[in-house]
């Protein structure tokens, strides 16, 4: 599967959760929000994945 897309996919399925989350809490679901919630999201858990993979390489280099 193409990264875009799976990126796309994790985004429709934060958006999915954060408005299950924000009406179990009795809080109205602004759309754009959420989406708004999700792209920063996904962005930071790339970028925080991204910098994982870059240690784990250097530590990998180490041993």
């Amino acid at each position: 599967m193409h990264d875009n897309q799976l990126v796309a996919e994790f985004e429709e399925e934060t958006v999915e959760l954060l408005a299950e989350m924000a009406e179990a809490e009795g809080n109205s679901v602004d759309e754009q929000l959420l989406k708004m919630m999700a792209v920063y999201t996904t962005t930071n858990l790339i970028s925080k994945t991204e910098r994982f993979q870059e240690l784990l390489t250097e530590q990998s280099k180490e041993i």
